[in-house]
């Protein structure tokens, strides 16, 4: 991890933060991408292929949501609160997993209700954080998760849920990955462009 960033200037991530960022968002779309495919080629043929796909999809929902909120409890002064909550997170995602594992479509209210309180439960840390630009897409990209599971949980009862549920998650992810990149690691919101007579080239 490189230094904090100095005030009025954008945080520049080390090459290995980048690379953990393109892994953990990665994983989640290319997961659920191959569970999908493997359901509409596959269906009802090769079912342990499926079930072991399914548990990876819905696993990496964990993964995802702790991903999510690591940037922010790493770049962003949250205190000791703060500090001790990435690692929290990360403790309860990996609880989300083997959980997914040993009960994997067994008790669906109890996983629901699981992922939503990894996901909230943590927003708590804005209360403890200087600076809580970016904080405002990150919240709608809450809200439109969780107005997606809305359609999640309508399965079998509206045509398309799943279909709906997904382009919530599209949505909300593109709200939380831009406030990331806007507040973040992108330019500094404050001076956004580089100053020209700072540039120094070297021949």
């Amino acid at each position: 991890m490189n230094k904090r960033a100095s005030q009025g200037e954008a945080y520049e991530p080390t090459r290995y933060e980048h690379i953990a960022n393109v892994l953990s968002h990665g994983l989640l779309f290319v997961t659920s991408t191959g569970y999908h495919v493997c359901e509409l080629l596959f269906r009802p043929h090769r079912r342990k292929l499926r079930y072991y796909l399914h548990i990876v999809d819905r696993a990496a929902i964990y993964f995802f949501i702790a991903a999510s909120y690591t940037p922010w409890l790493t770049l962003r002064h949250c205190g000791y609160p703060g500090l001790n909550l990435k690692w929290i997170i990360w403790l309860f995602a990996c609880v989300g997993i083997v959980y997914q594992y040993t009960f994997h479509e067994k008790y669906k209210t109890v996983e629901t209700l699981l992922y939503i309180a990894i996901a909230a439960g943590p927003s708590v840390a804005i209360f403890t954080m200087n600076d809580r630009s970016g904080l405002g897409l990150m919240g709608a990209g809450g809200v439109v998760y969780l107005l997606g599971v809305i359609f999640f949980k309508l399965d079998g009862i509206v045509p398309f849920a799943h279909a709906i549920w997904h382009v919530h998650v599209l949505i909300g992810a593109g709200l939380h990955g831009y406030a990331v990149y806007s507040s973040l690691l992108g330019p500094d919101r404050l001076n956004p462009f580089p100053d020209v007579n700072k540039l120094h080239v070297e021949l």
